[in-house]
């Protein structure tokens, strides 16, 4: 008999086949599991420990039995991707049934191997399912809320919960909610805690009711105000309101009040606010006395009876506004000043009169011999004052008689029953007069009266007639008067007053004679 030889082909594929079952001979052994008795939704850890190698992408996988120890529907709970031994963190399940024989094990998915399940029963206790209902509808209105109840029996504890977030102290069977949010309850029956299903609150936003508008008015005065932040509006009291409706009224209150306006927004729901017009009384502004003043001088006004005040016209002010003013009219002018409080105003009427200054003249003779006196009268004023004071008699009358030894100018003030004062000022020339010829008295030339202010009476004997030439001429020189002369009149109230050389020229010679004007 004929031995076969086993060829280098199937010698090698035995080979490798023997590495590959050597290589793929794992084993998982689950650990004890501690934390017994469990509620649906509790964390457990499963450790476990391996033989043999698992390749790199292998994921260890821990599975919960039914509650009589069975795989055969086996719920995953929990998973590591690993190579090696360890802990596997899970959750039983929240929907888990009571029971006193679960089991868990762990198996691999590369190589795929089932391990060793726990040795002993787990128990799982029952979680109660809390029921939660709302008594009313869970849509509102802001400030509104919907009370929520639990219905289920066995509960012992609660938790409320908005947006699954534990609500702080809200610890009993009935919450009322307030705010927008998702809302269940965990009930606990002593031993484990369930959740209930969720109720949605939906709270609309009540209308911010704001205000436009000027709130303080003058007594007997409106105010326009126009409330915002919803749809309808409706506004209280009545007193003082043009309308208690819409989202625009006119106030006119007489005393100090607060509105209240209720505005019902697009979603049904109604805000209030409120409103307050301050009420104020004019004032009553006082001013200083119509005032007299001189031409050039000024006056002081003063108005009180408001916080602020402005002035009419203001062109002849140092200002148009406060209380205090100065006023430097020209001409006779009424002032008018209004004061105002918080808007309410009241006018008053001042008067200053301006009187012009005295216009002052002085008449009389303005030149004179040295050792001669002159009467000067001052007009234009009830009184008078001269200075210097030479040559015065005294300086306080319209009239004063001058003899000063040398010219002089005069400052005349003069005071009308006003008390407004003008200023003139005249210059007395003094003269030595050495120069004047002397009078021929050898005939009788009568003048009269001498001084004169009027007609110069002229008498002149025959033998300087006819064909006599008279010349009239003052103390400077100026001839203001020439004609031939008989016997007659000369009229001298156009001259200036002063002192004239009157000359008689004829065949028989010449003759002067003085002549005061006055």
């Amino acid at each position: 008999m004929i031995k076969s030889i086993p060829s280098i082909k199937t010698t090698l594929l035995c080979f490798f086949l023997s590495i590959n079952l050597f290589s793929y001979a794992v084993t998982i052994s689950t650990s004890p599991i501690s934390g017994s008795p469990f509620c649906p939704g509790d964390s457990v850890f499963v450790s476990f420990t391996i033989t043999g190698n698992f390749n790199n992408a292998n994921v260890f996988t821990a599975q919960l039995s039914n509650s009589s120890g069975s795989f055969a529907a086996a719920v995953n709970i929990g998973s590591i991707t690993s190579t090696i031994a360890g802990t596997i963190p899970c959750m039983i399940p929240t929907n888990t049934p009571a029971g006193i024989h679960y089991r868990i094990r762990v198996y691999s998915s590369s190589p795929v191997d089932t391990g060793t399940m726990n040795n002993a029963d787990l128990v799982v206790n029952a979680s109660p399912i809390p029921v939660i209902v709302a008594n009313g509808s869970t849509t509102f209105c802001q400030g509104d809320s919907v009370q929520l109840y639990n219905v289920a029996g066995g509960i012992v504890a609660y938790q409320w919960e908005r947006n699954l977030v534990a609500i702080i102290g809200a610890t009993s069977s009935t919450y009322y909610a307030s705010t927008t949010g998702q809302y269940n309850m965990k009930g606990s029956n002593g031993t484990c805690w369930g959740t209930s299903g969720a109720i949605y609150v939906v709270v609309n936003p009540a209308p911010i009711v704001t205000f436009t508008g000027t709130d303080s008015i003058c007594n007997g005065n409106g105010t326009g105000i126009t409330a915002h932040g919803g749809n309808t509006y409706a506004w209280a009291p009545p007193t003082g309101l043009n309308t208690t409706v819409g989202a625009n009224v006119v106030a006119s209150p007489s005393l100090q009040t607060t509105y209240t306006c209720t505005s019902t927004g697009f979603n049904g729901c109604t805000g209030t606010g409120t409103v307050t017009i301050y009420v104020f009384n004019p004032p009553t502004v006082t001013v200083s006395p119509n005032d007299t003043i001189c031409a050039g001088g000024s006056s002081i006004l003063i108005a009180n009876g408001a916080f602020t005040y402005s002035w009419s016209p203001s062109n002849t002010l140092n200002t148009s506004v406060g209380n205090t003013v100065t006023a430097t009219p020209n001409i006779s002018t009424n002032y008018v000043v209004t004061g105002n409080i918080l808007g309410c105003v009241d006018s008053r009427t001042v008067r200053v009169v301006v009187h012009q200054l005295p216009i002052i003249s002085v008449t009389g003779a303005d030149t004179i011999c040295s050792g001669s006196s002159t009467l000067l009268s001052a007009h234009g004023a009830s009184g008078y004052t001269w200075s210097p004071f030479i040559g015065l008699a005294d300086s306080v009358n319209a009239n004063e008689l001058a003899n000063p030894a040398n010219t002089v100018t005069y400052t005349i003030q003069g005071t009308d029953s006003f008390g407004c004062v003008g200023t003139d000022t005249f210059r007395l020339n003094v003269l030595s007069c050495t120069d004047i010829p002397t009078v021929s008295d050898a005939e009788t030339i009568s003048l009269y009266p001498n001084p004169v202010s009027e007609i110069l009476y002229i008498n002149v004997p025959d033998l300087y007639t006819p064909n006599s030439q008279l010349t009239l001429t003052d103390i400077k020189g100026t001839v203001v008067y020439s004609k031939q002369f008989k016997n007659g009149t000369i009229d001298v109230s156009s001259y200036d007053k002063g002192i004239y050389i009157l000359k008689i020229q004829s065949k028989k010679g010449d003759y002067f004679k003085k002549v005061v004007i006055e």
